[in-house]
């Protein structure tokens, strides 16, 4: 069993690494030289390699350096690979699929950043390869194999050598481009793109709003041919969208919305979710079981073509899991929630509400089944207020933080198990990120038994509402009992007839 899991924890004045070992119930914060950087690292988050899961990226205001985690006996430091002084503050940072280069963006300052506020950078030499102005981020995107890399230029679309090689310093010269899309698009209105992380098939997913009565529309292409593309759909007058790719890179989700809802059922507009199989060049309309529904998260296994999906009316939601012709297999009953997720082994889920919802938290273990139709076992549950929540490289615990970019007070890490139980928490005057490093591949970790689940004696009763006192009267307001019970969907259209009792 792993004793000892690494993170890295940024606070407002430092950036450290911290250690958290399960079986003593500490996380320990390593501030020997080797394992602090110091500066102001409030502005930017920390980003790690794709490629190399211990390396990792970040941005002080005056400088941006690429580092590595490195295991010393049982302890950790830090390896500086390359650092670059910076004159504008740097807001975002990103890999490129294959780890090969570094994309820095930061504010555009003529007078800090004159000759360009996007900087490229080749991660094993930390050479700039390319500096250019640019307003929109993410501003490049790269094929699965880093084949090919997109770009928008002056309303638009750019195929550009994965390399960056060739054309002008701006990438507007038509000797730097493959092909080119003209977008036509309005100042007020954006293109949506997305590349599969398939390093077989380089395609590109454009998705183009409504605008001048021009109805939205669909495109995937495989580059560096964009004006030929393998599938175009129409999506009338819809807006904004959003890509789910799935990890072999065979399906993409596609969530398409509207701010208005013509008949106005639903204030929040509308949202329809599809899957795009992009090998046989079929759409399947992914049918949710409320009329009206929002959906609020979408995420792949990522060890299988299944789509857990988050979906229902705030601020009781239901989560359902799809295959990839969109059937619904799994589906689980309504609570307040607004993200479920995997386990880096694909093995459990975990369900709830972070942000302004309350905190429930509830772990399962998916099974698959000869019938195609998987199973879903409760470990345990938790309930804990955070920001964000992170699963660890294990699949065996569970990371939630409250960060001053969140909650000016109260920022805190605490671990938990799949059971729910609470294995140590910490709190900070002032943090802005925590994160696990992973020090090998996910397949590499021992596989291990779920935690015990926790008996009716160890769970605290959750805080009621405030009652006056010799208030005797019912409470009205009490939410609904829970419904997170797992149920098998029946096929398309199928429901469930309730036999009603007779009056006497």
């Amino acid at each position: 069993m792993e004793l000892n899991f690494p993170l890295i924890l940024r606070k407002d004045d430092q950036l450290l690494v911290g250690v958290y070992n399960e079986k003593e119930a500490s996380l320990t914060e390593l501030t020997e030289d080797g394992a602090v950087y110091t500066g102001d690292y409030r502005e930017c988050e920390v980003v790690f390699n794709p490629a190399h899961k211990n390396r990792f990226a970040h941005a002080s205001t005056t400088h941006l350096r690429y580092s590595e985690v490195r295991a010393s006996g049982d302890s950790f430091t830090f390896v500086l690979l390359f650092e670059m002084e910076v004159g504008a503050i740097i807001k975002e940072l990103q890999f490129s699929p294959c780890g090969k280069y570094l994309v820095a963006f930061s504010t555009m300052d003529a007078k800090r950043a004159p000759n360009g506020n996007l900087l490229v950078l080749e991660c094993e030499t930390g050479k700039v390869i390319k500096q250019v102005m640019q307003s929109r981020w993410p501003a490049l995107v790269w094929t699965g194999s880093e084949e090919f890399c997109v770009r928008v230029v002056n309303n638009c679309l750019h195929v550009l050598d994965g390399a960056l090689s060739g054309g002008s310093e701006d990438g507007s010269a038509d000797g730097g481009a493959l092909c080119k899309m003209n977008l036509n698009l309005p100042q007020d209105k954006e293109a949506v793109f997305s590349a599969s992380p398939s390093t077989a098939l380089p395609l590109l997913a454009v998705f183009i709003p409504f605008h001048k009565q021009q109805p939205a529309s669909l495109v995937i292409a495989r580059l560096p041919n964009l004006l030929d593309p393998l599938l175009k759909l129409s999506f009338a007058r819809s807006e904004a969208a959003e890509f789910f790719w799935s990890t072999s890179g065979d399906f993409v989700a596609f969530l398409v919305s509207t701010e208005r809802d013509p008949s106005g059922k639903n204030y929040y507009g509308t949202a329809r979710l599809h899957i795009v199989d992009v090998k046989n060049k079929s759409v399947a309309d992914v049918k949710l079981s409320g009329e009206g529904d929002t959906v609020h998260y979408c995420a792949w296994s990522p060890t299988s073509d299944e789509l857990l999906v988050v979906h229902g009316r705030m601020p009781r939601n239901k989560v359902t899991l799809f295959n990839k012709k969109g059937i619904a297999l799994l589906t689980f009953g309504e609570a307040p929630r607004n993200m479920a997720d995997w386990s880096p082994d694909g093995k459990e889920i975990v369900m709830g509400g972070s942000g302004n919802l309350a905190g429930d938290y509830k772990f399962y273990s998916i099974k698959p089944s000869s019938t195609a139709v998987p199973s879903a076992t409760p470990n345990g549950s938790l309930n804990d207020k955070c920001s964000f929540t992170f699963w660890a490289p294990d699949s065996h615990n569970f990371l939630c933080t409250n960060v001053f970019t969140k909650l000016r007070v109260d920022n805190k890490v605490a671990f938990y198990k799949t059971n729910g139980e609470c294995v140590v928490t910490k709190k900070f005057p002032m943090l802005y990120g925590a994160h696990w490093v992973q020090m090998k591949a996910t397949k590499d970790y021992a596989p291990r038994p779920a935690s015990p689940v926790k008996t009716t004696t160890e769970v605290k009763e959750k805080p009621q509402a405030y009652r006056a006192p010799g208030n005797n009267a019912p409470n009205f307001h009490r939410p609904k009992a829970d419904a997170a019970e797992v149920k098998a969907a029946g096929p398309p259209g199928s429901k469930l007839v309730e036999k009603k009792k007779r009056r006497r």
